[in-house]
């Protein structure tokens, strides 16, 4: 309970501990905007060896494990706060470190002074 919509993503599998193997999200989305965008996602973990993934941009690894310990609950973590962007479409990817990690809204802004409360923001309607 707690998530938004219909379902959330989660991993059953085990655990991969490099970047690039295992599990993959991958969304293409045209950023009309070129800049440095802040990374939301709307998460919940089941234990302290379930609470991290890797997030990437074309292929490429942003920081280091997307992690926090706030366990239990679905929540807003911004653990890997930014990436430069250019105009144009690209690839944000999300890959499993660890199983039972929950993952179920992304929020991608301009504006980073923004952190998301509740749920968040209605969905966007642009692909």
């Amino acid at each position: 309970t707690g998530y938004v919509g219909d379902g959330y993503m989660s991993t059953h599998s085990g655990d991969a501990t490099l970047w690039g193997v295992g599990s993959k999200l991958s969304y293409e989305i045209n950023f009309e905007t070129a800049g440095t965008y802040k990374i939301w996602m709307y998460v919940n973990y089941a234990g302290f060896a379930n609470n991290n993934c890797f997030i990437g941009m074309d292929g490429t690894k942003i920081g280091g494990d997307f992690s926090d310990n706030t366990l239990g609950s679905w929540h807003w973590n911004s653990e890997n706060p930014t990436v430069y962007v250019t105009a144009g479409t690209h690839s944000f990817e999300v890959y499993r470190k660890e199983k039972f990690f929950g993952l179920d809204r992304i929020i991608l802004t301009t504006d980073t002074n923004f952190t998301p409360s509740g749920t968040g923001p209605a969905e966007s309607t642009k692909y």
